[in-house]
């Protein structure tokens, strides 16, 4: 897979900032509700480095599912269907009651995934992505 590491790269990248930019916001709003709150960055980086952590593993996803040397690559796991069905389910996941642990886990590891398959999507094209 000649693209693996680049998938795992910008995967893990984005997934870190989308951590580190989320946990600041939610600093931010404490700080706010609570005067004498002190925003904590050594959390942000803590959470910044398991969301790179998270998203490099995350991003491989869609070629463990369908992987490159098979026929079958780029097909359902690697479509906009694929992409449209995750991003609805991770936002059903973020609005729902769930424990707000597996809410962050489950929309990092998110984030990896559909950044794989943007980064396939923006790639020449004879390799974009299927509608399903």
């Amino acid at each position: 897979m000649p693209r693996r590491q680049q998938h795992i790269e910008s995967s893990a990248t984005a997934t870190a900032l989308v951590a580190g930019v989320i946990d600041l916001a939610v600093q931010d709003a404490r700080r706010h509700a609570d005067p004498f709150y002190q925003p904590d960055l050594a959390r942000t980086l803590s959470l910044g480095l398991v969301g790179y952590a998270i998203g490099a593993v995350s991003g491989t996803w869609p070629d463990v599912l369908e992987p490159a040397t098979t026929p079958r690559h780029r097909e359902f796991c690697h479509s906009w269907t694929a992409f449209g069905l995750l991003s609805w389910g991770t936002l059903r996941l973020l609005q729902s009651n769930a424990d707000p642990t597996l809410k962050w886990l489950g929309g990092t590891a998110a984030v990896g995934y559909l950044v794989h398959l943007l980064d396939d999507a923006t790639e020449h094209e004879r390799s974009r992505l299927p509608l399903v």
